[in-house]
């Protein structure tokens, strides 16, 4: 039997041994579609799976929504829960396909027509879903178009991203309880919440002493890369300067920190992504005060925002900020550091510093598979993630 049959032999075992409704908490901080694969695959394994996404999000169609709305962005939030849907549902990929829907300008500024068949029930799409469900989508839909004020520019909005936004609305502008009421119109197997309800941005101040102000102006995708290295990340009230603040974590997302079973600094945009999620008020203590174990899964390839940062001062940097508000008796925040053995050549330069920083390299087979390359086997990941949990060799 060859490698990747005995891969596929031991996960199928591994997963009959355990209900996914059942299953254990492994919390992800998280954002963007980096994790979607691996969230896909956690579905055979666990239903309990905990995502707490950024909300930072200032370019695109998402900083019209929250210029219109003032709220946070949602667009990584949907993104995952997509991931997540419970895919053997009625009509699941034409849910999937209007949630994930991008719109064009209507005529004269107006709603667009697509819009306008979902409201009054016309789409075929929504015909293969449950009445309920179809009902609940449209009505928050609905709350969201007559929301908008006429100069609402259409062009390339996500239905499923007002859909959120309906639902921020009637859940009195709570982001996290409106996470909730969709999550279970749509089904989703996994837990997704906003890292925070408070409305911030992102500002980075880089090494030549200049300022920028904006997640789209720090990711790398929208506008060119950053010409020099992050020094300090910020949040900022305002997106046009920078006026300090200080988001917080939602009482319902401690929890959920306090409730995992595993915790995981996954792949993605490095500050953007994770290091804005470490950094909202709270998450270091919840962090602290949990002594399950935490795995850091590092980004494979190039990172625009990491430019300048080799990976062990990318750690130096999670433990940096981690540690600022943890006390001697807390627990470790982080405890290993995931790498694929065949690249492990890649990594080397960081082994001679695991001791006195004070976490561990494992470096496991075959997390990059030939078929996944150059991306992690989501199939592998989770296998990983069941032994972390399962193996003594992982604890403390």
């Amino acid at each position: 039997m060859n490698d990747i049959a005995e891969d596929c032999l031991e996960h199928a075992v591994l997963v009959g041994e355990m209900n996914p409704a059942s299953g254990p908490a492994i919390l992800f901080f998280s954002g963007g579609s980096a994790l979607n694969d691996i969230s896909r695959e956690l579905k055979r394994f666990t239903h309990n799976s905990i995502h707490l996404v950024t909300v930072f999000d200032s370019g695109g169609s998402s900083a019209e929504i929250r210029r219109v709305f003032g709220m946070p962005a949602v667009g990584d939030v949907r993104n995952r829960m997509v991931a997540l849907i419970d895919e053997s549902q009625a009509g699941a990929p034409e849910l999937i396909d209007i949630l994930n829907e991008r719109l064009f300008a209507g005529e004269a500024g107006g709603v667009p027509p697509s819009i306008g068949f979902l409201l009054k029930r016309e789409d075929p799409r929504l015909h293969l879903m449950a009445i309920s469900q179809r009902e609940a989508l449209v009505g928050l839909l609905d709350h969201a178009i007559h929301s908008l004020p006429p100069d609402f520019n259409f062009e390339g909005a996500c239905i499923g991203n007002l859909i959120l936004a309906g639902a921020y609305l009637e859940c009195d502008r709570n982001l996290a309880i409106a996470c909730a009421k969709v999550s279970e119109i749509i089904k989703v197997q996994g837990i997704v919440r906003p890292i925070t309800n408070d409305n911030a941005h992102l500002a980075a101040d880089l090494v030549d002493g200049s300022i920028v102000v904006g997640q789209h102006h720090l990711t790398g995708k929208e506008v060119a890369p950053l010409g020099a290295p992050l020094a300090r990340l910020r949040f900022s009230r305002e997106l046009d300067s920078v006026v300090e603040t200080r988001p917080m974590l939602s009482p319902e997302s401690e929890c959920l920190i306090a409730d995992a079973d595993l915790i995981c600094y996954p792949p993605g945009s490095f500050y953007t992504s994770l290091i804005a999620n470490l950094m909202v008020g709270g998450v270091a203590e919840a962090i602290a005060a949990n002594p399950c174990p935490k795995v850091f899964l590092p980004s494979l390839g190039e990172d625009p925002e990491q430019v300048g940062l080799p990976m062990v001062d990318a750690i130096k940097r999670i433990l940096q900020v981690l540690k600022a508000a943890s006390g001697p008796a807390a627990a470790s925040p982080l405890d290993w550091v995931l790498l694929d053995r065949d690249s492990a050549s890649n990594q080397k330069p960081i082994s001679s510093e695991t001791a006195t920083v004070g976490f561990k390299l494992r470096f496991e087979p075959k997390l990059i598979s030939e078929l996944s390359a150059p991306y992690y086997d989501a199939q592998r990941v989770v296998i990983l993630f069941q032994q972390v949990l399962n193996s003594s060799a992982y604890q403390h």
